[in-house]
């Protein structure tokens, strides 16, 4: 394990109406990329807001699936298994060690 000096957690999204993701980034002080993960699915609707610190490593907001989802900074690296996530929507890189964690219960979309 390995524990990390945080820089930076950045989140964008691609702002594309129906099917917007949300980009996570953990960076170091240097602007290195650590970790990155994205939220969200083909056809999925959802808007960045409500963002705010549940501590200094944890953040809580909402996004797709009418979800509060919050990503917690880890203190050691944790193993994972790239690109899998127990959480629909949920995309992790091509890395064996991460250090976010992220939680979240979205609900099915619904068509009209």
């Amino acid at each position: 394990m390995h524990a990390i000096k945080i820089g930076f957690l950045i989140f964008t999204t691609d702002d594309t109406p129906f099917e917007d993701m949300l980009h996570v980034h953990l960076l170091d002080n240097n602007f290195n990329v650590l970790d990155s993960l994205t939220i969200g699915a083909m056809y999925s609707t959802g808007s960045f807001s409500e963002p705010h610190l549940m501590s200094s490593n944890k953040i809580v907001f909402r996004f797709i699936g009418d979800t509060d989802w919050s990503i917690t900074i880890l203190d050691q690296t944790k193993f994972g298994i790239p690109y899998f996530s127990s959480i629909k929507g949920v995309r992790k890189t091509w890395q064996w060690r991460h250090y976010l964690h992220v939680e979240g219960q979205p609900k099915p979309e619904v068509y009209a």
